[in-house]
């Protein structure tokens, strides 16, 4: 729960916090089905009261000595303690002018108890709302800050991370570099919105293909990564890419783009990645330019064939 001082992880307060609602929503319960009357429940209400108001009183201290106040709890603070206090002492007065007359010396003071739980009450649950959702929003920021917003997938900042981590490790792994072919024709005839749905498509292959076998990352523009997992064999690594080609084929057929989805591919064996990861990246880069070439030839024959 949030306190003066905006901080939500302190346990006290947030015990405290549920004391209050529970202690009022009991109290309501059996008042209102006749099971039991508030003056046998105001004990502990009382108890509930002069623990939450020592409470708020030193976060209020305290936030205004430090010049930090949240003036929702101090308004809160206020009305219900302060509601407590002068429903208390009707009481007090009442029962010093009329002793004889007062049949119950409880009643105001029952009111405040009221008002006291049923602010609180309010305030929990505002506060609670008010942190679901300024959770989500930090969830929400911390994906934007990690993941590639055309795609979804991890972007280079996590990439560059996660080699570092990876540098630290005596354990081999696998490095496939993938890049998309013609992505620059795409774009150049039609549109950049045709490119960026090629793109999201061949994230998309990209993710069912090797979401097994490691962890996927896009490097730039049309390059993507994958980082296999620990002692990957070679056979996974083949296995991956053959299921990313009958998925582009798939692509192709379902989706009809103007211009064929193409995404190349190479990987390497890193034995030692504290000493050999950029080589390894290199090596599978080699490759993968290699295995462009070999998709470029085949789509330029596929045409001619088409034209004949």
């Amino acid at each position: 729960m949030s306190t003066v001082t905006d901080n939500r992880k302190n346990t006290l307060t947030t015990l405290v916090a549920a004391f209050v609602l529970i202690n009022f929503t009991a109290s309501s319960v059996l008042a209102a089905t006749g099971i039991s009357d508030y003056r046998y429940t105001v004990s502990l209400s009382r108890a509930g009261i002069l623990v939450a108001v020592i409470l708020a009183a030193y976060f209020v201290g305290s936030a205004l000595y430090r010049r930090k106040i949240n003036t929702k709890l101090l308004i809160t603070v206020t009305i219900s303690a302060g509601s407590a206090i002068v429903f208390v002492m009707l009481d007090l007065i009442r029962y010093s002018l009329f002793p004889p007359m007062i049949q119950s010396t409880e009643l105001y003071t029952r009111i405040g108890v009221f008002i006291f739980l049923s602010v609180f009450s309010i305030y929990i649950i505002d506060e609670y709302s008010r942190m679901r959702i300024e959770t989500g929003k930090a969830q929400v920021m911390s994906e934007l800050a990690y993941s590639d917003a055309l795609t979804g997938l991890l972007n280079r900042q996590v990439l560059n991370e996660t080699e570092q981590q990876i540098r630290a490790m005596s354990e081999s792994c696998y490095i496939i570099q993938l890049d998309i072919n013609d992505l620059k024709l795409v774009n150049d005839i039609h549109g950049h919105k045709e490119g960026d749905r090629h793109i999201k498509g061949a994230a998309s292959v990209i993710l069912d293909s090797f979401y097994e076998l490691g962890t996927c990352f896009r490097s730039g523009g049309d390059e993507f990564m994958v980082i296999s997992k620990i002692r990957a064999k070679e056979k996974e690594v083949k296995d991956a890419i053959e299921r990313m080609h009958t998925l582009v084929d798939h692509y192709n057929y379902e989706e009809h783009p103007p211009i064929p989805l193409r995404i190349a591919a190479g990987y390497a064996l890193c034995s030692n990645p504290s000493v050999d990861l950029d080589n390894a990246e290199i090596a599978a880069d080699k490759f993968m330019y290699a295995d462009k070439k070999k998709l470029k030839e085949k789509s330029a024959a596929e045409n001619r064939d088409a034209k004949k």
